[in-house]
């Protein structure tokens, strides 16, 4: 029974919830390309799919997020009920995240530069593609750069923003609701 007392004892002093000082936590992206292969020809053929997410279970309907030629990017729907966009200017493929709502018929696309955040919303049932602004001023820290990602609490949207490289003992985490004009509430504060 001792050695077992001694063993949980241990094992309780090996884990710090405290960061050690000097040791640098990097939150950045570890993948900067994944391949995906589409197995039926006829998904817009031709072109680079670097990311998907279905608009509602049970259906057909998938946004892709790709590329035709070197340098250009586009959000393209299959079937093509609802027009695309093209994002070329935004930002390279990588630095997109393409994802499903919790609310059936949305999709939602995020842009996350690193200096700004951006969001479009895509609704299925009103066949409408939402564009945000630029989200540069959350959190309101030019010290860093941010790793931005969307999360839902619930069906509410809301933005998180994590440091991309930090040397403190804790990890700031901001987080901001997203307002129905895709805009952080904190933006302007």
């Amino acid at each position: 029974m001792r050695a077992r007392g001694l063993v949980g004892a241990a094992l309780l002093g090996a884990c710090s919830p405290v960061t050690p000082p000097g040791l640098v936590l990097d939150v950045g992206r570890t993948c900067r390309d994944i391949e995906l292969a589409v197995a039926d020809p006829d998904v817009l053929p031709g072109w680079r799919i670097h990311a998907a997410a279905i608009a509602r279970s049970g259906e057909d309907a998938t946004w892709y997020l790709a590329s035709e030629h070197p340098g250009e990017l586009a959000l393209r729907r299959v079937p093509e009920d609802i027009p695309g966009v093209d994002l070329s200017t935004f930002g390279a493929a990588h630095e997109f995240t393409l994802s499903r709502g919790p609310i059936e018929g949305q999709t939602w696309l995020t842009l996350d530069r690193g200096d700004e955040a951006r969001l479009w919303r895509i609704d299925e049932d009103v066949a409408e593609l939402s564009a945000g602004p630029t989200l540069a001023g959350f959190p309101g820290d030019a010290s860093t750069e941010w790793f931005y990602r969307l999360v839902f609490l619930g069906q509410s949207p809301h933005l998180i923003a994590l440091p991309r490289l930090t040397r403190a003992g804790e990890v700031p985490v901001h987080v901001a609701a997203v307002t129905p004009a895709l805009e952080s509430a904190s933006a302007g504060r």
